[in-house]
């Protein structure tokens, strides 16, 4: 069970606890609105507190987080799981290639990383996926245990505190041999899967945090750092990188649509 502690810095003397609540602990809306109604969720100096009451320089704020969802409609299954890093928030998982992320109704039978963690967690929750990876594609992906922890990660990856990599197999030969391909890419004719470069499509970095998307990038674009392999054919890798002892989220892409 996660529980958020903090004590009132002078600056905050006279706020109400909403505030503290939403700003300095970053609690969603959705997540304060539901933390409300729980007993003993939210206390002020060791006291059960409304949102309203009025906090002092020194005031103690204590918020457990007892907010696992639910894992209804998932079959636990004994997918062994490569969990490279694990603490009371959040699992690192190394994917492999052939594994899908939920269960497919195509094919109910098959394992799923869903399913496999509702095992792991043996306490009928399911983890919320921060990032996913296509079915064929291997590599690192985040699994928050809590929506507060997920909602946390969320926002980073649409800032400098996380950064995916992912790299690919480039069929035929790629001129220059090292560089960034930052061309716009949209589905392919024929294909819901499939991908592929084209006037009308969006650059590597159209998503915006806002849900918006940006123009996409000229053709002319390009970057100066180092396009690797996969690990074998037909797969993608994803990574995960910490420089500095802090996560980036810049999303760098080497596309094999440029071949």
């Amino acid at each position: 069970m996660r529980t958020l502690d903090y004590t009132v810095p002078p600056e905050r003397d006279g706020k109400p606890l909403r505030s503290i609540l939403r700003g300095d602990l970053r609690l969603s809306y959705t997540l304060l609105k539901s933390l409300k109604w729980r007993e003993n969720a939210i206390l002020l100096n060791g006291a059960p507190a409304h949102v309203n009451a009025v906090v002092h320089t020194g005031d103690a704020v204590t918020v457990t987080l007892d907010e696992r969802r639910a894992a209804q409609e998932l079959a636990p299954c004994e997918l062994p799981l490569d969990i490279v890093y694990e603490d009371e928030d959040l699992l690192v998982i190394n994917k492999s290639a052939n594994v899908a992320m939920h269960p497919r109704r195509a094919a109910p039978d098959s394992p799923d990383i869903a399913s496999a963690l509702a095992a792991y967690l043996h306490d009928g929750s399911a983890a919320h996926f921060v990032s996913r990876l296509d079915k064929g594609t291997s590599g690192l992906f985040i699994a928050a245990k809590t929506g507060y922890v997920h909602d946390r990660l969320r926002v980073a990856l649409h800032t400098e505190g996380l950064r995916r990599e992912y790299r690919a197999i480039a069929v035929g030969r790629v001129a220059p041999e090292r560089g960034v391909i930052d061309l716009p890419i949209g589905r392919a004719d024929g294909s819901v899967v499939r991908r592929c470069v084209r006037n009308d499509g969006l650059g590597a970095h159209a998503a915006g945090g806002n849900g918006t998307s940006a123009a996409p990038s000229p053709p002319h674009a390009r970057g100066v750092r180092a396009a690797r392999p996969a690990r074998q054919r037909g797969e993608r890798h994803g990574a995960l990188r910490r420089p500095d002892a802090r996560r980036k989220c810049h999303q760098k892409q080497n596309h094999n649509d440029q071949a």
